[in-house]
């Protein structure tokens, strides 16, 4: 067996090299920013993971949770369930901390064809209507790469159908610009390749309908085959007796649970159970979250 010699109260003491290594109490990480920038240095307990690290940068900076993501070496720790430690590995070499470099995301929508998103089930093949189109409708050097609604200047019902028709030559007509709900099924979204920590899922739909204020049960899925509930919207009513093209368009939204929100998700359900044929249509659909 490998000897490490060590000098203590002038005597030599020999003990294995297993014993070398010390098991901490605590895990000291470093993290700095891409630019270099030291963000700080905290201890945590040597198992910790992910979710751990996020929790405590949250409460130091005031860094969204999930917006967090970290690079050690080779390995992205970005899964909420992910060691922090090489491996699992609780051991480390004494006085040596963890290195991590921090990136931040941004809130985006997920929802854009342009990502790869994509409608499937009984809207499959309708991505040409505006539904997954909001960054060209509303391209993000001309409005912004943080706008997940409708410009408040452009939300009268005639001002949108008109806007529409400038920024696609096929969007001329409203049977084009709107997506009509099917039957059954609802609206069915695959998010892009790998998912994504969904924060809020909502959609904006159309004046011109007057059979809106039913409750959209909104799901969240991993794999397409077992989903969960994230909550209910009530969709907006359009006033009684009101001319359609002097009406705002509506756009609502339903917070996802930290729970959901911490696994990435694929997919997306938008169910309307009672809704009749042809009574509800939709602009835009958005999923807000981090890739």
């Amino acid at each position: 067996q490998a000897i490490v010699a060590t000098r203590f109260s002038g005597a030599i003491r020999r003990r294995p090299l297993a014993r070398a290594m010390v098991a901490r109490a605590c895990l000291e990480v470093v993290i700095t920013l891409l630019g270099g920038d030291e963000v700080g240095r905290f201890e945590l307990p040597p198992d910790a993971r992910v979710s751990d690290l996020r929790d405590v940068v949250a409460a130091e900076r005031a860094w969204p949770r999930l917006s967090q993501s970290y690079v050690a070496g080779e390995r992205l720790l970005r899964e909420e369930d992910q060691p922090l430690a090489p491996d699992g590995a609780c051991v480390l070499s004494e006085g040596e901390p963890l290195s991590l470099v921090l990136v931040l995301g941004r809130e985006q929508n997920v929802a854009l064809a342009s990502s790869g998103a994509c409608l499937e089930g009984t809207l499959f093949g309708s991505d040409a209507k505006p539904l997954l189109q909001f960054d060209t409708a509303f391209p993000a050097e001309d409005w912004g790469d943080c706008c997940f609604d409708v410009p408040p200047e452009k939300r009268l019902g005639s001002e949108l159908e008109a806007h529409l028709r400038q920024a696609r030559q096929e969007w001329s007509e409203d049977t084009e610009q709107l997506t009509a709900l099917p039957d059954e099924g609802g609206v069915l979204v695959r998010l892009p390749a790998g998912g994504a920590h969904l924060m809020r899922i909502g959609f904006t739909c159309s004046p011109w309908d007057r059979e809106y204020g039913h409750e959209c049960t909104v799901s969240v899925s991993v794999d397409g085959r077992m989903w969960a509930e994230v909550g209910e919207i009530v969709t907006p009513c359009l006033p009684p007796c009101a001319k359609p093209e002097d009406v705002k368009v509506q756009t609502a939204f339903v917070e996802v649970p930290a729970m959901l929100a911490g696994r990435r998700q694929r997919y997306l359900k938008l169910d309307w159970w009672d809704s009749a044929p042809g009574d509800r249509r939709l602009y835009f659909v958005y999923a807000v979250g981090y890739a």
